[in-house]
């Protein structure tokens, strides 16, 4: 799945989703258009396909996420991070993630905070402008069957119930905040290179 949106920017930004039951899928859509008044942006699924994998040399910044599944991200998107680690912390990049903890109490926001710290260190080398996680959606039709089983024992013990408990705006808002906080990185990256190449004075 790829998707590009074109803008008189001229720079990139690649937006990156695993998605285990298409929840995570419109959650990545939403983040692409708060930042598509900032820059050209490509969407891309990332599976278990290493052959489709895009490269991030090409991009300005990028923006990964995926839906936590035993407490970690999906296995494609933590493998594409490792691989492209000198890649990707070469530029500004921020991350997400989505899960139904942030649907629960505080219970749930104590868990989505170990999922954030996990993220953060899975490659050290990668400093991101940002790690969100966003609620999802619980869909049990939508799970395979070795999931579904244990996960409908557990949402018995929290009470929660099936629904979309996705908050587009606020997805939206963070996407923008995203792009605000990239252009700012741009810029001094501008600056610092001015310095360090000073204008050449006559002799």
């Amino acid at each position: 799945m790829g998707r590009e949106e074109n803008h008189s920017s001229n720079k990139k930004v690649l937006v990156l989703f695993s998605t285990g039951t298409g929840s995570t899928t419109r959650i990545a859509e939403t983040i692409a258009r708060g930042l598509q008044d900032t820059a050209e942006i490509t969407l891309k699924e990332i599976d278990l396909n290493r052959q489709s994998w895009p490269d991030p040399s090409g991009f300005d910044a990028v923006i990964a996420g995926s839906a936590i599944r035993y407490d970690r991200w999906l296995q494609p998107m933590s493998e594409y991070v490792k691989s492209f680690e000198m890649e990707l912390a070469s530029k500004p990049v921020s991350f997400f993630f989505s899960c139904l903890s942030l649907a629960g109490g505080q219970a749930g926001q104590n868990s989505a905070r170990k999922y954030e710290s996990w993220i953060r260190k899975l490659v050290p080398a990668i400093r991101p402008v940002d790690v969100r996680g966003f609620a999802g959606t619980l869909n049990y039709k939508a799970m395979p069957l070795w999931v579904r089983m244990p996960f409908r024992a557990a949402m018995l013990i929290t009470g929660l119930r099936q629904g979309d408990y996705r908050n587009l705006s606020e997805i939206q808002d963070w996407a923008s905040g995203q792009s605000r906080a990239f252009s700012r990185a741009w810029q001094t990256d501008v600056q610092n290179a001015r310095e360090s190449f000073p204008a050449q004075v006559p002799g």
